[in-house]
């Protein structure tokens, strides 16, 4: 429950941070495309990201790591960890759980691509959407894994218009993406207000 609960919140604060219409100007000019960056995350992972892309600066909780494109600032990718059994995998009752939990979070939310591929060593599961939340048109890819005893949840974010234009680089971070270490998984409990209310009411039925 705590590692769906981390899911959830992947795709939602990567919502939260998309624009409703992070395009530049028409008369802007092009930006120049540097080559790509690597960037180690504390939890023990590795992942290449282009160099017009930036990293969100400060705490981030409940995701571990987030980059948003400079030329189109609303568009981004995140990177989730939490912990899973040192010998946990994917299962296709995982998966069902998965849209299901989405499905009952966003009403708006339809499953547009589903698939099962090789990433680095382990089977990951592909999962593609389109949502509305608070009226707000998005569409998002997730790529997800168990490796090492951790659930990594890579997540992109975009507005339709802008979807496909940035899905490569989504696509090239996904391929260097390398788990490398044990590291340290961030507690995600004070960023998640409904868990802690939740706990809450669980606590309060006991008395």
């Amino acid at each position: 429950m705590v590692v769906l609960s981390a899911l959830y919140l992947a795709c939602a604060g990567t919502a939260a941070l998309a624009d409703a219409d992070p395009s530049p100007p028409p008369s802007a000019a092009p930006l120049p495309t540097p080559a790509p960056r690597g960037y180690a995350g504390d939890a023990g992972y590795r992942i290449t990201v282009p160099a017009n892309w930036a990293r969100h600066e400060g705490d981030v909780r409940p995701l571990d790591a987030i980059f948003f494109s400079l030329e189109d600032p609303g568009v981004n990718m995140s990177v989730t960890v939490a912990a899973a059994e040192p010998d946990g995998a994917l299962t296709e009752s995982t998966a069902r759980e998965m849209r299901e939990m989405f499905r009952q979070g966003y009403p708006s939310y339809e499953v547009t691509a589903e698939a099962w591929r090789d990433l680095d060593g382990v089977k990951a599961y592909c999962l593609s959407a389109r949502y509305s939340p608070a009226g707000r048109q998005l569409q998002n890819k997730q790529v997800i894994l168990i490796k090492g005893g951790k659930f990594f949840t890579l997540t992109y974010t975009a507005t339709p218009a802008l979807f496909m234009k940035h899905l490569g680089a989504f696509e090239g971070a996904v391929e260097s993406f390398k788990v490398t270490a044990q590291g340290k998984i961030q507690d995600p409990q004070p960023q998640i207000p409904k868990i802690k209310e939740e706990r809450q009411q669980k606590e309060e039925g006991r008395k």
